[in-house]
């Protein structure tokens, strides 16, 4: 059975952004973005309820991790490449 992920994220390479958009209420979530490969990192709140969110990144070259904490204690992560 497939389980839908209330969090959808996108990297938008001409803005150097990280867009994500949430589907339920999961309160306030921390976004954490770190390119693996530098050791750079940005990390920010935000409220679930106003979506889309957007995260300004450097969009250097590199493994990048992001997780999502909400305030209800859900961990969301998932990887990325930028070339």
């Amino acid at each position: 059975d497939f389980l839908r992920v209330p969090i959808e994220s996108y990297y938008i390479g001409i803005t150097n952004t990280v867009q994500t958009s949430v589907s339920s209420d999961l309160g306030m979530v921390e976004v954490t973005v770190a390119n693996l490969t530098t050791g750079e990192t940005w990390s920010e709140t935000f409220d679930s309820a106003v979506s889309p969110h957007f995260l300004q990144i450097s969009g250097a070259p590199g493994l990048y991790e992001i997780t999502y904490l909400t305030s209800f204690g859900d961990l969301y992560e998932g990887i990325f490449t930028i070339e």
